[in-house]
């Protein structure tokens, strides 16, 4: 596969990343409403969340060098799909929080890491930024 595919790629993926996360940012809130949670409890999710983001982006950024980013992006896809599943057949507060940490966390830093893997003559600080409006200008 040639490096322009790969890079067309991984702006698809990010792109449709992007659309689902924002989806899920607006759905799990009301989801966890629809089941009852207080606000606060609902924050504490959102939060677990964010933080789930933050940490592992940490890690994969520290571990990506050395191991095949292919193989990372199968067990980050893995592990999203697991936590797609695992939401609606939780209902204790503290494994929703265990499942929101790695819910969202996985592909970005992954997809990060695999955009500086790649020898495109595009810079690669803009890359990320020229994904996030992919989707957004398809739809359009």
């Amino acid at each position: 596969m040639s490096n322009q595919t790969n890079v067309r790629l991984l702006y698809l993926a990010r792109g449709i990343r992007g659309f689902g996360d924002g989806f899920a940012t607006i759905i799990l809130p009301a989801y966890l409403d629809a089941l009852g949670y207080d606000p606060v409890k609902i924050g504490i999710v959102l939060t677990g969340s964010l933080l789930g983001t933050a940490v592992f982006t940490l890690a994969i950024g520290w571990i990506a060098p050395r191991h095949d980013l292919r193989t990372l992006l199968l067990g980050g896809t893995a592990l999203m799909a697991f936590t797609g599943l695992a939401f609606p057949n939780v209902q204790h507060i503290a494994i929703i929080v265990i499942v929101a940490l790695s819910a969202r966390s996985t592909l970005p830093p992954v997809i990060l890491a695999s955009w500086c893997r790649s020898n495109t003559p595009c810079s690669h600080a803009a890359l990320p930024i020229r994904s996030g409006h992919t989707l957004s200008r398809a739809i359009a």
